[in-house]
């Protein structure tokens, strides 16, 4: 779901939106990490190879979406989110 702008609280020059729940990153991590400790070996292994590459890929998209919008587009986004 894409959150809706918030009209009465935006202007011209600052777009307020909605209020969405979610996962930060971080807790993403940390949740996979625990995840990947309660299981055997071999699977914390492989687990944890591809947890790494899929944190880095969205990092990586993040820092995409982050630089078109600032030096393409010329909006500055305070509250990123992939």
């Amino acid at each position: 779901r894409v959150p809706e702008p918030v009209m009465e609280l935006s202007s011209r020059n600052v777009v307020v939106m909605e209020y969405l729940p979610g996962e930060t990153l971080l807790s993403y991590g940390l949740r996979k990490r625990r995840e990947l400790e309660e299981s055997s070996m071999l699977w914390r292994w492989c687990r944890g190879f591809f947890l790494l590459r899929e944190l880095q890929a969205h990092l990586e998209l993040l820092l995409a979406v982050q630089g078109y919008q600032i030096f393409v587009d010329g909006v500055f986004n305070g509250d990123p989110h992939p």
